[in-house]
């Protein structure tokens, strides 16, 4: 699921429109149209969104994270599901990555998110 579907979600969820949601933080409603075309917002962008619905910026991309560190959706036994269908472990590098990201700021992880979306040309 893409950025703009996952925020859609959220904005259906909390009864407020993108367009509502653009206004109340000050972005240029034009960007709803570019996220919708596959784009992806700024990490200050990002930020800015996870913190109005008290979300973290890894429901975004997937993944949730846990205090005691970092777990594929949320579970505590290093598996990750994969296109909502086919359950898998995680590799030792799969979980580093996600250990790494977990130790980041929120701005940092949402930068680095956006750069692993240019790195996929997405």
């Amino acid at each position: 699921m893409m950025f703009f579907d996952k925020l859609k979600t959220l904005c259906d969820t909390n009864g407020i429109s993108m367009t509502e949601l653009t206004k109340k933080l000050g972005i240029a409603s034009s960007n709803v149209t570019d996220w919708g075309k596959g784009s992806s917002p700024r990490p200050k962008t990002i930020k800015m969104i996870a913190d109005f619905f008290g979300v973290d910026i890894g429901y975004f991309s997937g993944t949730t994270f846990t205090n005691n560190g970092i777990v594929g959706n949320g579970n505590k036994n290093n598996t990750i599901t994969v296109g909502g269908a086919a359950t898998r472990q995680l590799s030792e590098l799969e979980q580093e990555l996600l250990h790494i990201f977990g130790k980041l700021n929120t701005m940092k992880k949402a930068e680095l998110l956006v750069s692993a979306k240019k790195l996929l040309g997405e």
